[in-house]
This record gives C-alpha cells, sequence and structure tokens, in this order.
C-alpha cells in the first residue's frame, strides 16, 4: 500500500505543469520536469505575479517599468551633472594655473634653441642653410662665384630692379633711423647726416613739426661743418618757437604739455613743479598778472630744467631743453682766456644787480648806467673741470654792448642785456646747469 502511494504521487508531481516562479540555475526558466541533479530556485516576484490575473499582472508590471525608467532618467541626470561640475572645476584650476603660477615658469626655448641642443638636428639645419659670404669675404670660392656669371638653370637669381609703377616705388621711402651721437663713427658720416637733414626738412615743408625736430636736432650733434649747423640752428630755432616757447600745445610733445590749474595752485608752485622759472610760464601762456589765476584753467607747461652749453671758440651759448637745440646767444668771455671750462650749476638769480669790483673800487648802484652787470645776474657754482670751487664767476648783461664775442671781461659770460633777460627766464636756481667748453 505504501509503495503504491508512493508511485501515486510521483506520477502526479509528473502530471502536474510547474509553476514559471521557479527557476533552476542553469536555466532562464523551469522546464516541465526538473532535471536530475538540480535544485528548483525560488523567484518571489514572478511568484507574486502569479497570483494575479492577466490584466493586473499587465498593470503592475507597467507600473514597474515606467519607475525603472524614471529612475534611470535621473541616473543619467545625475551623471550629467556630475561631468559637467568636474569640466568646470578641471577649467578653474587651468585659469589659475595659468595666471598665477604660469608668469613664474621659465620661458619655452626657442625653436632655434631647441635645435641647438640636439646635435643631430643643428647638423642637419647648418648643411640645409648656405648664408650669403660677407661683403669681406674674399676666398677663392667667392672670387670664383664673382668671375662665374649665374647659369639661366641656376636655383638662385639676380634681384630684379622694382618697376617705377610698382607700389613699393610709388610709396614713401622710411625714414632712417636716428643715430645715437655716442657713436664715434656717426660723426663724420655725410651721407647720414645729409638722409637726416632730408627727411627733416620735408618734414618741416609739410609742416610736421615733431617729426622734424628730432632729425634736425640729431643732424646739427653729428655735423662738423658751420655752415651747416648754423643753418640747422636756424631751423631748430624756428620750430622750438612754434612748439616750446608759444602758447600753442601739440599733443604728442614730449616737451610741454597741459595742466588744468587746482584749487589752491599758484603759478608760482606749477612754475617749481615743471621746474622752470615763473618768468617763463607766464610769458608761454601769457598770464598778466601772475598773483591772479582761477580753479579749472588751463595752462601750458614746459617740462624743464633748460641748460646751456658755452663755446669759447665761437663765443656762443646754446640753449637747451634736454638734449633739444631751443636757441642761440653771442657772448664775452674773460680776458686771456680766463674764463673756467667745466660743468656750473647756476646759483643765485638777481634782477637790477649792484656791482662790487672784485679787485676793489667803486661799488655801482642797480639801474647805474655805468653797472658792467647791466640788468641781470646769474651766480655760478663751479661743478667740475676748471670750475670746481669757483663761485666768484657769473652769466649778466652789460653796458657795452661792443664786448661782446671778445675776450675782454674779468672772466665772467657777458651777454647782451636783452639776451640775458631771455636767459633769466630759461634757468632755473639749483637745477640747471652751464657747460663752458
Amino acid at each position: 500500500m505504501g509503495g503504491m502511494a508512493k508511485r501515486s504521487a510521483a506520477m502526479l508531481t509528473e502530471t502536474m505543469p510547474e509553476p514559471s516562479c521557479v527557476m533552476h540555475p542553469n536555466r532562464e526558466r523551469a522546464p516541465s520536469r526538473p532535471f536530475l541533479g538540480e535544485v528548483p530556485v525560488y523567484n518571489p516576484f514572478e511568484c507574486a505575479l502569479f497570483e494575479f490575473d492577466r490584466d493586473t499582472r499587465r498593470a503592475i508590471t507597467s507600473d514597474l517599468e515606467r519607475s525603472l525608467s524614471v529612475a534611470r532618467r535621473k541616473r543619467r541626470r545625475r551623471n550629467g551633472g556630475t561631468f559637467f561640475t568636474i569640466l568646470f572645476l578641471s577649467g578653474v584650476v587651468l585659469t589659475s594655473w595659468w595666471v598665477v603660477l604660469r608668469p613664474t615658469l621659465p620661458a619655452l626655448p626657442s625653436i632655434g634653441q631647441a635645435i641647438q641642443w640636439f646635435p643631430l638636428l643643428s647638423a642637419q639645419a647648418s648643411t640645409m642653410e648656405d648664408p650669403p659670404p660677407s661683403n669681406g669675404d674674399t676666398s677663392a670660392r667667392g672670387a670664383q662665384d664673382a668671375a662665374t656669371p649665374a647659369s639661366p638653370t641656376s636655383g638662385s637669381t639676380a634681384p630684379r630692379p622694382v618697376p617705377s609703377g610698382s607700389p613699393t616705388a610709388a610709396g614713401p621711402a622710411p625714414a632712417p633711423p636716428i643715430v645715437s651721437p655716442s657713436k664715434a663713427d656717426s660723426r663724420g658720416s655725410s651721407q647720414g647726416i645729409r638722409e637726416l637733414i632730408t627727411t627733416g626738412r620735408s618734414a618741416l615743408a609739410r609742416g610736421d613739426l615733431l617729426a622734424a625736430r628730432p632729425r634736425l636736432n640729431q643732424a646739427l650733434q653729428l655735423s662738423a661743418d658751420d655752415a651747416e649747423q648754423t643753418e640747422l640752428r636756424a631751423d631748430l630755432a624756428r620750430i622750438a618757437a612754434e612748439t616750446v616757447l608759444s602758447g600753442q600745445v601739440f599733443p604728442d610733445d614730449p616737451l610741454t604739455g597741459r595742466y588744468i590749474i587746482q584749487v589752491g595752485d599758484t603759478l608760482e608752485k606749477i612754475a617749481s613743479a615743471n621746474k622752470i622759472p615763473l618768468e617763463l610760464l607766464a610769458q608761454v601762456n601769457r598770464v598778466v598778472d601772475k598773483n591772479r589765476i582761477r580753479a579749472g584753467q588751463t595752462l601750458k607747461v614746459i617740462h624743464g630744467p633748460f641748460r646751456a652749453i658755452v663755446d669759447t671758440r665761437k663765443f656762443r651759448l646754446e640753449l637747451l631743453l634736454g638734449d633739444v637745440f631751443v636757441k642761440e646767444y653771442r657772448v664775452g668771455l674773460g680776458v686771456d682766456d680766463s674764463t673756467p671750462r667745466g660743468d656750473w650749476r647756476v646759483g643765485t638769480k638777481l634782477v637790477n644787480p649792484t656791482y662790487y669790483p672784485p679787485r676793489g673800487g667803486t661799488i655801482v648802484q642797480a639801474d647805474d648806467p655805468q653797472n658792467p652787470l647791466g640788468e641781470r645776474w646769474i651766480a655760478l657754482e663751479g661743478v667740475s673741470g676748471e670750475a670746481v670751487g669757483q663761485e666768484r664767476y657769473g652769466l649778466h648783461g652789460t653796458n657795452d654792448p661792443s664786448t661782446i664775442g671778445k675776450n675782454q671781461s674779468m672772466g665772467c659770460i657777458r651777454m647782451a642785456n636783452e639776451d640775458a633777460e631771455e636767459v633769466y627766464a630759461f634757468l632755473v636756481q639749483q637745477l640747471s646747469t652751464v657747460t663752458v667748453r
């Protein structure tokens, strides 16, 4: 009886269909009958759906798929935000490195330096480049090349002349560079001086005073011809009269500028700040009353100080603003070449000075027609050369204009009274210098 019951139960088990919730580890779904040695696996999700009807199972499956789809979208959005956040932070780090750390790093080597670091590349570059021989090359190869005409099939061709109608020939010729006067070989180069004079006077003819001034001034410093120097000084004096000494302001002129008067300013304060005398500032701006200026008023200022050079051979005083020639004056010097050469600093300045004879004698009062100092006195303090320690000399007017251009003073520098008044208005006490050479 027991054996029959077991056989009946086994037959019933074989004929009953296995539910879909029973899964085997080696198959996607359990077969109609289990294989020997395989253990069925219970899937609670499928078993839960197995308990509902078909429509309910479809609704539950659709809701679950929708939930999974929403979760996937959120995960993508979160992953995308993380990517852009990392990208933004990387940009911030790179920008900070470029702004803060990059200037402190050494500069990258140039291509030429990189080639020199590698002998193989350097050797290849030297074999590829064949520099032309210099003008002084007298080697056999250079002589042979000069004697042998170029072949029509040669890879190198002679430079062709530019046609007169081409854009290069029609355009204006570039201005030659201004040569530094410190170069010893520059003096005496007549071709370079002529180019400077030509371009300077061309600019002067078309009214470009600021372009003409540096070229003509450079030519004056380099020229050794007296007649040429006289013409250049005349041109530069005319330019200075319009650009420096007039009331007109040229916007690009480095020697002058504009100043708007502020509350509390005085004319003397403005002149001192620009290292020029009060008289010159008032004269340039046509200020009648030096004590009456108003805030907001615009003044032309000159960037001083001026200085002077005295040529003892030519009896000439040249007034300069920086290194730019402004004006020249005739002077008289000491008898027997007694005017000490060297550098002087401008000391006390006096209007209508009293004359005290250095060797004793009668004192001559100011405004006396017999006063040999004229109307102005500019004391000179020796700084270098023969002038070191000298304090008894000065630059002054005269009551005898016939002595100008001669050696007839006691060592001082004499000028015509009107010229002494002009120079007095240019030189600043303790700032301007006078060089006697």
